[in-house]
């Protein structure tokens, strides 16, 4: 079934399948089987309040509607927190079960490159009855990261107030819809910093920024 669609969900961008689709059963949606390949360009995340760049997706899928086993790869080359006005590399590889019918997803896995920094993601994107938007809960792990990498995608310094090797352990949770993501954005957790070096003044805004 070669398509091609913008999409009406957020963000928005342009989907390109390719694949397998069928036998159809209108009374039985979740099992109706699929496979196949997919493209996810030109997304546009300043949809989200607080938020700016351009995600590009590819990867593959198979299953059945209603639990979709899915794989691949994202690039966002500008991810910006516009309160920070830092144009931040991401790059990440997935694993992912989705919800055809509703979109619900588990993040089984993401393995994403920050910066220098790796980050190991894993959680639910999920929708709840009677309110707009979904909800990202995720737990991230970094183990021999660069604590500058974190500060730069939150804080507005040019250059960061505070750098080092950093090993930490958190949990996110962010309603998509609504408020500023900097306003809404959670994250509970403890850090670890080695062989810090700090410039005493600028490290207490940048870590008033970040709380």
């Amino acid at each position: 079934f070669p398509t091609r669609r913008s999409s009406d969900l957020l963000p928005p961008g342009e989907i390109v399948a390719r694949g397998e689709f069928g036998p159809y059963d209108p009374d039985h949606l979740d099992t109706i089987p699929l496979q196949g390949d997919y493209t996810f360009e030109q997304v546009d995340l300043g949809t989200f309040d607080g938020l700016a760049g351009t995600l590009a997706a590819k990867g593959e899928f198979h299953g059945a509607l209603g639990k979709i086993e899915t794989q691949g790869d994202v690039n966002v080359p500008n991810f910006e927190v516009r309160h920070s006005q830092h144009r931040v590399p991401i790059k990440a590889k997935y694993q992912a079960t989705v919800d055809g019918t509703n979109g619900d997803t588990a993040l089984r896995a993401i393995d994403a490159v920050v910066g220098r920094t790796n980050a190991h993601f894993d959680g639910a994107v999920t929708g709840k009855a009677g309110q707009p938007g979904k909800f990202v809960t995720a737990n991230v792990a970094v183990k021999d990261g660069f604590i500058e990498d974190v500060l730069r995608v939150f804080v507005q310094e040019h250059k960061s107030a505070l750098d080092g090797k950093t090993n930490f352990h958190a949990k996110v949770s962010w309603p998509s819809a609504g408020d500023d993501f900097v306003k809404k954005v959670r994250l509970d957790g403890e850090f670890a910093i080695e062989g810090a070096h700090s410039e005493h003044n600028r490290l207490r805004n940048d870590l008033y920024e970040l709380s």
